[in-house]
């Protein structure tokens, strides 16, 4: 029994490590940076991690199903296109940060007046739909080695899809972790440090540009 069971917990333990790879944690780094609440980071993960299941479900289904076969060259493709997202994910957020720079609000309080920092939320919808997208095209790009790892580890199309979902269970797991702990930084308690806040958000940035540079030059060149 515990020999059948086994796969299927390598399964989780992989698609939690598969959550922390560089380029996935970079590009949700860099959507995190918009968030002032770890919870709300952790709920941009969790979407992540949906978006990377529903596009592996789909095209798991296609070739374990269908039999359909993919051209690996395919695959390649996608994965410099995740190159090149995230290159456009760290200018946009660079550029979103200082357009649109805190400002301050004076209130009194009795006869004295206060000085508070602010900032406009980014709405949840919209930040929870980028990481749904983000997290499809994460997992387009590496589907066909997973589907294929799958394969290897179950005998039938019906297991290996089945290995595909518990892994994918496993990576939401691992995405919602990271996204929280990456989201600390930004939270509302330390949106004071104005300064360190606005360098984690240039590092990111940077990031996203060398990270994403090295894979379009990996995959397309």
């Amino acid at each position: 029994m515990w020999l059948q069971i086994l796969p299927y917990l390598l399964a989780v333990s992989v698609g939690f490590r598969h959550a922390f790879e560089t380029d996935h944690l970079v590009a949700v780094s860099n959507i995190v940076s918009k968030r002032n609440s770890p919870l709300l980071a952790m709920k941009d993960g969790v979407f992540w991690g949906l978006g990377h299941t529903s596009s592996i479900l789909i095209v798991g289904l296609l070739m374990l199903s269908l039999r359909w076969a993919i051209p690996d060259n395919y695959f390649q493709m996608m994965e410099g296109g995740v190159g090149m997202m995230i290159i456009f994910l760290g200018i946009f957020r660079l550029w979103q940060y200082f357009a649109q720079s805190p400002h301050t609000h004076i209130h009194l309080h009795g006869k004295k007046a206060h000085v508070h920092l602010h900032m406009h939320d980014q709405p949840h919808q919209h930040l929870h739909k980028l990481s749904y997208g983000i997290g499809i095209i994460h997992g387009l790009a590496g589907s066909g080695v997973l589907i294929v790892a799958a394969m290897a580890a179950m005998k039938t199309p019906g297991s290996s899809l089945l290995f595909l979902v518990i892994f994918s269970v496993g990576c939401i797991a691992g995405m919602l972790v990271a996204s929280g702990v990456l989201g600390l930084p930004f939270s509302k308690k330390l949106q004071t440090f104005r300064k360190i806040q606005m360098g984690l958000v240039v590092f990111s940035c940077l990031l996203c540009l060398l990270v994403g540079s090295r894979i379009m030059m990996e995959n397309w060149f």
